[in-house]
């Protein structure tokens, strides 16, 4: 969805892009210009700027989408390993069975926090694996070994596609940082080469209009 911020920012962009560059297309306006420090150097810093707020401006969206994505596949293969977890931990709790009794303790209370509360599921399927007789007890509750093992592989998907969230979500903040502070940089930059300008070319609306800047009224 296009929103009204970024048609003005569209706009801005766009005006600012037409004067630099009729600006380098235009020697005569350039030697006018050098004069007041906007030299062939000054504008190709200033385009360069210009081009990476347009590469920036379009780096939120793109990283929004990737980041959608990534929350959704996180949520739907949590929501497959809970299914899982919480039977089998119910499971484990209600055996009449010292060994599963204290892997049941081993992770009770269950973590608020999902970095620790995954530990303690990590912590829960590596001590059912490596016990035969609570195996052999789930097995009668139609738990094979191989679900055992599939629940434990979920785990290392959460944290991988975790990983991959946060990653996306930190890039995107960074990205938005230095858009907003390009794009100070940028707006600074344009409102003096305007002002120059308007000394530069006074009493020549032609040329200001040529550039993009609107004459300044009385």
């Amino acid at each position: 969805m296009i929103t009204n911020r970024d048609k003005r920012m569209a706009t801005t962009l766009a005006r600012i892009e037409n004067s630099i560059y009729r600006i380098l297309s235009e020697p005569e306006i350039m030697a006018r210009l050098a004069n007041y420090g906007y030299d062939f150097g000054a504008m190709h810093s200033a385009r360069n700027l210009l081009e990476e707020v347009i590469r920036l401006n379009r780096v939120p969206d793109n990283y929004d989408g990737k980041e959608r994505l990534l929350l959704e596949s996180f949520k739907t293969v949590k929501n497959d390993f809970e299914n899982f977890y919480n039977r089998h931990r119910r499971l484990v709790q209600e055996m009449d069975n010292a060994a599963a009794k204290a892997i049941w303790r081993r992770t009770y209370p269950e973590h608020p926090d999902y970095q620790k509360w995954l530990s303690q599921a990590d912590i829960f399927y590596v001590a059912l694996l490596e016990n035969d007789s609570v195996k052999e007890a789930l097995m009668k509750e139609n738990v094979p070994e191989s679900e055992l093992m599939q629940a434990r592989n979920l785990i290392d998907v959460m944290r991988e596609v975790f990983k991959e969230y946060r990653k996306q979500k930190g890039s995107e903040l960074k990205e938005v940082i230095d858009l907003e502070q390009k794009i100070s940089e940028l707006e600074d930059w344009y409102n003096r080469f305007v002002e120059i300008n308007r000394i530069a070319f006074e009493g020549e609306p032609q040329t200001l209009e040529i550039l993009g800047i609107p004459v300044a009224m009385n």
